[in-house]
């Protein structure tokens, strides 16, 4: 009987190192065929998969990534020519999607928002970004040659770098929010933050040393 249920335990197992076989190979040809970007799609993909049972993995996932995702070098900022499209942002986007689905699961949706933070936060950075479109054309040349950051081609790129990007780290404050009060022990959320620190300071002397900076 114990031999039998070895067997049986086996044969369940199968399938589940097939598709680990397979997804391994999918990944290595695509990361032949893509490189790097393909890389970094399939393991945001993989992530994904993963965040869907619980999103507070994709949450420890942010915390960690978000010290080199600002380096271009370390961190790429768009994928397929995709302004916008890369691992962190659809990691969010992922995290995001699966938290309101838990959230409307237990009936907690209300409160993964606050009515303070929408109305006297989200709502005047939109409003802001909205009327501040309209006249990019109206910006000083000097501050033009002083921020070269600041010369947008439309009002669709300053809506991107003002008002997007700012409120893709509301969504992660909220994120994190969510988790600690899903978490029974939520003390254990300090360990990636500890660890994300000290990326932050690893790579500082990285970054001094690449610029050429003495």
């Amino acid at each position: 009987m114990r031999t039998r249920s070895l067997t049986a335990a086996a044969l369940d197992e199968r399938p589940v190192l097939l598709a680990i076989g397979l997804l391994g190979a999918l990944w290595g040809i695509a990361v032949a065929a893509g490189g790097l970007t393909s890389f970094y799609l399939c393991a945001t993909l993989i992530a994904c998969s993963l965040i869907v049972v619980d999103f507070r993995i994709g949450v420890v996932l942010l915390i960690l990534l978000m010290p080199i995702s600002g380096s271009s070098t370390l961190f790429p900022h768009e994928m397929f020519g995709v302004v916008g499209l890369n691992p962190l942002n659809l990691l969010l986007v992922g995290t995001l999607f699966s938290c309101l689905l838990h959230a409307a699961a237990d009936r907690s949706l209300p409160q993964f928002l606050p009515q303070p933070l929408l109305w006297l936060y989200i709502v005047p950075i939109v409003i802001a970004g909205a009327i501040g479109s309209r006249h990019i054309h109206e910006i000083a040349p000097a501050l033009l040659i002083l921020f070269q950051g600041l010369d947008f081609a439309n009002g669709a790129a300053y809506l991107r770098e003002w008002v997007a990007k700012p409120l893709l780290m509301v969504v992660f404050a909220l994120l994190v929010g969510a988790a600690v009060a899903k978490s029974a022990r939520p003390e254990k959320l300090l360990i990636p933050v500890i660890m994300s620190m000290c990326v932050m300071a690893v790579l500082v002397p990285v970054y001094v040393a690449h610029s050429g900076t003495s």
